[in-house]
């Protein structure tokens, strides 16, 4: 069988992005390689800190400030790895890394190699410059040789362009779960010895485990926290994770006066201590992460309709009352009484748990790489001519 070489072209390799390429890497005939830039320091876009085992190239990356502590950001050496490589097929990121994308669709086009498109959903307000860049998102998506989806929302959006759905294969977002059970177990008697030095055995502990950015929004978690505390419940926040909006929360919980919100900083190798120490994870605004890991640690989670993708994708994880709570967006007032049902209701707890333990067998690294690498063999089977 003849060795497909593969390549990933991405703006950064996150933590949890390692586990796929490396599971990606070790699947018969694929060769990978991951082309990425310069992340930030903290926050969401931070690089990985171990890429043992991945063969990598870390490019040079000319960043652009361009809203929300967004980035848009261009590897001008690109080009010149993709060609000096010979990569049989280049898979590339959505319209966030549009500046890349045109560059790898060139380099498919000039030599006959394969390009996979990997959507995440059509957003429902373009901004400024994603409505400029839409007519060539347009070009390279009806170019494509396959695509690669993270929900529902994906595959339809790239429907609506008029694109196959014999050419979309589902790679559901995930983070790699294999050892959480056994993580939690570890940290289990630890996690009650530090709930007790923080007084807290008596509390219901809420957990937020992400970047620390203003666009997660996480104002409305302690503005819940804050309706919940005012009907005298004991109630805890944990705040996992930083980012360029750690000391504006920091100072919003302090001005509004809430009690018992910790902020833990960034945690990798004993972030399931914290779980261990939680009940209910809370994901307020974007992202979708935090999903899996709730469910890798059979905890419930609420969230919002602003998760995953937007519209109706995060239903693709979310069952209400059955392995955690969707509501609308924006209504701190609303998540309240929901934190508060889940805390009064030991019943409905306990279903919720295990229906989040029971999800986590559907949303696993290897399914995930399955969808990945079906793409990959779809793709190289094609017979479409490159324009």
């Amino acid at each position: 069988m003849k060795e497909i070489k593969v390549g990933f072209s991405t703006r950064i390799l996150p933590e949890y992005r390692v586990p796929v390429y490396l599971e990606l890497s070790k699947r018969n005939g694929i060769k990978l390689i991951a082309y990425f830039g310069k992340g930030t320091k903290t926050g969401a876009s931070k690089n990985a800190n171990n890429y043992s085992g991945l063969r990598i190239r870390k490019l040079f990356t000319l960043q652009v400030p361009f809203v929300r502590n967004i980035y848009r950001v261009w590897h001008p050496t690109l080009l010149f790895y993709l060609i000096k490589n010979n990569n049989d097929v280049i898979i590339v990121e959505p319209t966030t890394n549009m500046f890349n994308n045109i560059f790898t669709f060139l380099y498919c086009k000039m030599f006959r190699k394969k390009f996979i498109w990997y959507e995440a959903g059509g957003a429902q307000d373009y901004s400024k410059l994603r409505r400029i860049l839409r007519p060539l998102e347009k070009i390279m998506i009806y170019n494509s040789d396959a695509f690669i989806t993270y929900n529902s929302s994906g595959d339809e959006y790239l429907v609506s362009l008029g694109q196959e759905r014999r050419k979309i294969f589902r790679a559901q977002n995930t983070v790699d779960t294999t050892h959480a059970e056994e993580q939690l177990q570890k940290y289990c008697e630890l996690a009650f010895k530090e709930k007790e030095t923080l007084r807290l055995n008596n509390y219901f502990i809420l957990n937020y485990t992400g970047g620390v950015e203003k666009r997660k929004k996480l104002e409305l978690l302690f503005d819940a926290v804050k309706y919940v505390e005012l009907e005298n419940l004991n109630i805890a926040c944990f705040i996992v994770g930083d980012g360029p909006a750690l000391e504006f929360y920091k100072q919003y919980v302090k001005e509004k006066n809430i009690s018992n919100v910790y902020f833990w900083g960034r945690k990798i190798e004993d972030v399931h201590k914290y779980f261990a120490m939680s009940d209910l994870c809370i994901l307020p605004s974007e992202g979708g992460l935090l999903i899996n890991d709730a469910f890798s640690v059979g905890k419930p989670i609420i969230v919002t309709e602003e998760a995953v993708s937007g519209g109706k994708s995060v239903q693709d994880y979310i069952t209400n009352g059955n392995n955690g709570f969707l509501i609308e967006k924006n209504n701190s007032l609303e998540l309240s009484r929901i934190i508060k049902q889940i805390m009064l209701d030991k019943e409905l707890y306990n279903k919720l748990c295990g229906g989040s333990s029971r999800s986590n067998n559907i949303f696993s690294i290897k399914n995930m790489v399955d969808g990945i690498e079906k793409a990959i063999n779809f793709a190289i089977d094609s017979k479409k001519i490159p324009l």
